[in-house]
């Protein structure tokens, strides 16, 4: 639940003096009206990036290996396996979003399965270069096979992937998303997806997906240009 100012005026009429978050973001909390009622606002100060790294990573394999597809048919007892062919990590070039903490251990976990990996970030970490090529926005979204996206959740990055930015994307990418939901826009992306026969293969916590199919039809009237004004446009668009 939103902690937003009336949720907040509401616990403060009822003695509330600390409200605790289990989650590294706040932008959930109104601290206008926190800080106004005298309310301590305490949260995770981190997580651990090694376990986000890892779960990024088990993400991308059971994508890759449709190791989720594999599970579901097996407790079936149908053990075919058309559909079930996958492909090897080496092959592919992977993309990772935000080299903060979490970024940077998923970049050099990745490194250990020999594929080329990109970088894109507003400020570059010097870490993650022996392992990762940061390049440009519209080099990032045109050349990755998959995406994982590790930044916090700020104006900037709000719906930074929606029914206008995907068509910047490789056809097939994959998308992995352990970070902030609100990262993508899923209404829209989920109906850009459908219109344009794309295909989107979930599982696990957080959200896994491959986008295949023809591009999105874009409606423009839906969403002005201006959209594409926000940080979206300038990661992926130049």
């Amino acid at each position: 639940m939103d902690a937003a100012q009336l949720v907040i005026d509401d616990l403060a009429r009822h003695g509330t003096t600390l409200i605790a978050t289990r989650s590294t973001g706040y932008n959930q909390i109104d601290l206008a009206a926190a800080t106004r009622h005298g309310i301590t606002v305490a949260r995770v100060p981190a997580y651990s990036p090694n376990a986000v790294s890892e779960f990024t990573l088990a993400m991308i394999l059971t994508l890759g290996r449709k190791t989720h597809k594999a599970y579901n048919r097996s407790r079936e007892f149908n053990l075919e396996t058309a559909g079930l062919e996958g492909f090897e990590l080496r092959d592919k070039t992977v993309g990772v979003f935000g080299t903060g903490k979490i970024g940077q251990m998923v970049i050099r976990n990745l490194s250990g399965f020999g594929c080329r990996i990109l970088a894109y970030d507003q400020f570059p970490n010097e870490a993650v270069t022996q392992w990762a090529t940061y390049v440009d926005g519209p080099t990032f979204a045109r050349e990755s096979d998959i995406i994982t996206l590790h930044c916090p959740l700020t104006p900037d990055t709000h719906h930074i992937l929606n029914e206008q930015t995907l068509p910047y994307l490789k056809d097939g990418v994959f998308i992995v998303n352990t970070s902030r939901g609100a990262l993508l826009d899923t209404h829209k992306t989920r109906c850009s997806t459908f219109r344009g026969q794309k295909r989107a293969d979930r599982c696990g916590m957080g959200m896994g997906a491959q986008l295949r199919g023809n591009r999105p039809h874009l409606n423009l009237t839906e969403r002005p240009p201006c959209r594409l004004r926000t940080l979206s446009s300038r990661c992926f668009a130049g």
